[in-house]
């Protein structure tokens, strides 16, 4: 994913959502304030697993050990009509 691309949600009722990668940031995992709502804004907000807060693309024995020097991957997008 990167800044521009496009999310796509559908809810059981079939009603589509359409969003835009505006924000990719990593934070420690212990840091909660990426899950709070942003007042004024329709965002949603995607995160996964990194093994160290400075290397988000490489893979290795460690993603999955946790602790302090790890982090997430947030990704935010904006609604779009």
């Amino acid at each position: 994913m990167q800044q521009g691309d496009e999310v796509i949600l559908e809810d059981s009722n079939g009603t589509v959502y359409r969003y835009q990668v505006t924000e990719m940031f990593a934070v420690s995992p212990s840091e909660t304030w990426v899950t709070r709502p942003i007042p004024g804004r329709d965002v949603v907000s995607l995160q996964t697993c990194t093994e160290s807060l400075d290397d988000w693309w490489t893979l290795g024995p460690g993603l999955y050990g946790g602790g302090p020097e790890s982090g997430r991957l947030m990704v935010r997008a904006d609604r779009i009509a």
